[in-house]
């Protein structure tokens, strides 16, 4: 259970906003995050959602990522 107090603390910090100069870095990590899940940026893009929802979407797709790497952890634990 540790491993997944730490995991979801340090995910918590992670998808915190730091700064306006890394609102650039930040939309390059949304959008290879979808990429990598298979979401392509011209099909959100038809959706014309707010940078709030497409935040939301990448976090939610980043969520399950990380819970699936946990996961997989677990089992070779």
């Amino acid at each position: 259970m540790d491993k997944i107090r730490n995991f979801r603390d340090g995910s918590m910090q992670e998808y915190n906003l730091t700064s306006v100069n890394d609102q650039q870095t930040e939309s390059d990590s949304i959008w290879n995050t979808l990429h990598g899940f298979g979401i392509s940026k011209e099909d959100i893009m038809k959706q014309n959602l707010s940078h709030e929802e497409l935040y939301n979407i990448h976090v939610a797709v980043k969520t399950y990522q990380d819970c699936q790497k946990v996961l997989k952890g677990l089992e070779e634990y």
